[in-house]
C-alpha cells in the first residue's frame, strides 16, 4: 500500500504520489507578535517554524494550543490541518483560542456539529468525503476516531479470503476511510494508493500515542511518510517510563533517533527484565549511567 499526499513536501520515498491542494488554512489575521508570547512560547514557534517535525513538551498551562496557532500563522502551511487531541481539548480548547485571539482560520469537527452535538458515524464519514471537496480547513478529531478495529463478528472482515478487506460498515475511523486508487508506481506498476490530504498534522496529548501496539499508532505510521509538517504536542511525554518515548519520537522522525523498531530501541537502550524459567521479559529497565543516549536524543526535538 502505498501514500498520496499533497503538494510542498519534501522528496518521498519510491511508490508515493502528491495531491495538489489549494492555498494555506491559516489566512490574513493578526501577527504572534500581537499576543505578547512569553519568551518559552516564542522560543517554541522559532522552533516549530523551523524543521518540519517537532515536539512541544511544555507543562501544564506553559500555552501549547496559542504556541502552536502561532507557528503555524507564521508558517501559513498549504492545505488541510488535522489537529488530533482528546474530546474536551479538540471540542473546546483551540477552537476558544482560535476565536478569543481573533485568528482566520476555516475549522471543522470531525467529533461534533456546529452545535456541539455529537455526530453519528453517517455524519461523520459524511464529513470525511468531503474533505476532499472543502476548502484549506483546520479539522478536529480525537485519539480514537483515527482507526477502528473490526468487529470479531463481522462477516466482511473476516470472511472466508476477505481478511485484508477494509469493511466500512465497522471500520470507520479517519485512516481507515481514505480513498484507495490504483496508480502507476515508478516502475510501471499498478499499486493500490491511498489518498491522504492532511499535509499537517498535529497531536496534541502525544503521550496518547505511546502504545507502538495501538491501532492509533499504527495508523499514522502508516500514513505518516504523506505527512509535511508533524507537530506533537504534551505535557507529560513519559507517564509510564522511558518506553513511552519510542512511538512518540518515531511520529516525528520515522525512526532516525531512536530506532525503526520498538524492539531496536529496547536493545539499544534497555536491559530486558527475566524470571527464572521464561524465555520473554517481564520488562525493561533503562541502562544506567551515560550510556543511555536516548533521553538525550530525544531532546533534539
Amino acid at each position: 500500500m502505498t501514500i498520496l499526499t499533497t503538494a510542498g513536501a519534501p522528496p518521498t520515498p519510491p511508490g508515493l504520489r502528491r495531491l495538489r491542494l489549494q492555498p494555506s488554512a491559516p489566512t490574513a489575521g493578526p501577527s504572534p507578535s500581537a499576543f505578547s508570547l512569553m519568551p518559552h512560547q516564542q522560543q517554541a514557534v522559532d522552533f516549530i517554524a523551523s524543521r518540519p517535525a517537532s515536539g512541544v513538551w511544555l507543562g501544564v498551562g506553559a500555552g501549547k494550543t496559542i504556541t502552536a496557532l502561532s507557528a503555524l500563522q507564521c508558517i501559513r502551511p498549504i492545505g488541510h490541518i488535522l489537529v488530533i487531541a482528546p474530546v474536551a481539548i479538540a471540542r473546546s480548547t483551540w477552537l476558544d483560542e482560535i476565536e478569543e485571539r481573533g485568528f482566520n482560520i476555516r475549522t471543522r469537527s470531525l467529533i461534533v456539529d456546529e452545535r456541539d452535538r455529537k455526530l453519528s458515524k453517517k455524519q461523520r464519514l459524511e464529513r470525511i468525503k468531503q474533505v476532499f471537496v472543502d476548502p484549506p480547513t483546520m479539522y478536529f478529531i480525537n485519539q480514537d476516531l483515527i482507526s477502528r478495529s473490526p468487529d470479531k463478528r463481522c462477516k466482511v472482515c473476516h470472511g472466508d479470503g476477505l481478511k485484508d478487506r477494509v469493511c466500512t460498515a465497522c471500520q470507520t475511523g479517519l485512516v481507515d476511510q481514505m480513498p484507495v486508487q490504483k496508480l502507476r508506481g515508478p516502475d510501471g506498476t499498478l499499486r493500490d494508493t491511498i489518498i491522504w490530504p492532511f499535509q499537517t498534522v498535529i497531536v496534541d496529548e502525544s503521550q496518547e500515542f505511546k502504545s507502538h501496539s495501538s491501532n492509533r499508532f499504527k495508523a499514522l505510521r502508516v500514513v505518516r511518510p504523506a505527512i509535511t509538517r508533524f507537530i506533537e504536542l504534551t505535557g507529560t511525554p513519559a507517564p509510564n517510563g522511558l518506553e513511552d518515548l519510542w512511538s512518540q519520537i518515531y511520529l516525528l522522525d520515522q525512526g532516525q533517533a531512536l530506532g525503526a523498531t520498538i524492539t531496536e530501541f529496547r536493545r539499544r537502550w534497555f536491559t530486558p527484565k527475566m524470571i527464572p524459567g521464561q524465555t520473554v521479559p517481564v520488562g525493561w529497565d533503562p541502562n544506567p549511567g551515560p550510556n543511555n543516549r536516548s533521553t538525550r536524543r530525544s531532546r533534539t526535538w
